[in-house]
């Protein structure tokens, strides 16, 4: 039986989540599946429809409560397009999607992208709508797809999953087919770049990656920062220097990359910049900075 595939996140803009979702769209694509992309639309939407992946455009706003008011909706959305298969990549579209995949027993997996500590904790807290969702989410769901095994032990504990069979690790990965050719490494450490979706969760690592810039001794050093988020004029009114300019976002990640020496940033931006031959600089969550290097990149490999 061929699968119809219905991925649900919030936006289709820069970010990491975002380009494993890309990535993971257009390779099911290839093995001929059905995708429909549901979200806001953003910098991917064209490169997706443009091979052929419907975006319905849809935001999952972020209440306390569940959006049962939404259910017609969404249930005619996975009735019209025959979805065999929900996939979510984010918690804020558990309370609108939950009450239909409950109520008409529609199988979907769970993705956990997040490697931030205290995230379940934070949304249960401020939400406390998420106390019923999130044991409800995760034990209902056909799989719950992880990109570490440290949440093997730490959701069936918090949430009570007994079959730990549910899980499958899939490490964040890079399509090898979309890297310019880089011929060597960079002789000069000048020009770096920072690479980030600019929200509030994100800014401390940002501030991070800028402080640790200012502070290089190098005369000629320069930094570019991608990304965009609510977060970006604070950034721009308090770091007004002429060795730091703001792009905005793109969808070409690795074309930019290939243009720095250096690259700052966390999670998946890492990889993408190992792979491209730039020095990677990890600018952590917790503001801890950490140059990869042969002795780290081990752990470093099963954390990201």
């Amino acid at each position: 039986m061929k699968k119809n595939i219905l991925i649900c996140l919030e936006r289709l803009d820069i970010g990491g989540v975002e380009t494993s979702v890309m990535n993971q769209a257009l390779e099911y694509k290839r093995r001929s599946y059905n995708i429909t992309i549901m979200a806001q639309k953003g910098t991917y939407t064209k490169a997706l429809e443009k091979n052929g992946i419907e975006c319905i455009d849809y935001e999952f706003t972020l209440e306390d409560k569940l959006f049962i008011d939404k259910e017609k909706y969404i249930k005619n959305i996975l009735d019209e397009r025959n979805i065999t298969e929900v996939h979510i990549h984010q918690y804020p579209c558990i309370l609108h999607l939950l009450p239909v995949l409950l109520k008409y027993n529609i199988p979907y997996v769970a993705f956990v992208h997040s490697i931030v500590e205290g995230t379940y904790e934070w949304f249960m807290k401020i939400y406390k709508t998420y106390n019923l969702a999130f044991p409800l989410y995760f034990q209902n769901a056909r799989k719950i797809v992880t990109i570490r095994e440290k949440e093997f032990d730490y959701n069936a504990e918090l949430f009570n999953i007994k079959d730990k069979s549910k899980y499958f690790l899939l490490k964040n990965s890079i399509d090898f087919n979309q890297l310019p050719k880089i011929e060597d490494y960079p002789s000069k450490i000048n020009n770096y770049l920072l690479i980030s979706r600019i929200s509030e969760e994100k800014l401390l690592s940002i501030e991070k990656g800028i402080e640790f810039f200012l502070n290089l001794k190098n005369k000629n050093k320069k930094l570019s920062i991608v990304g965009d988020g609510k977060e970006l004029d604070y950034l721009k009114e308090k770091y007004q220097d002429e060795k730091i300019e703001f792009l905005g976002k793109t969808n070409k990640v690795f074309d930019v990359m290939s243009k720095y020496d250096a690259v700052i940033g966390v999670d998946r931006c890492i990889l993408e910049a190992i792979c491209c031959k730039k020095l990677a600089i990890i600018s952590s969550y917790e503001g801890i900075l950490e140059i990869v290097n042969s002795e780290n990149i081990d752990y470093l490999s099963k954390s990201v």
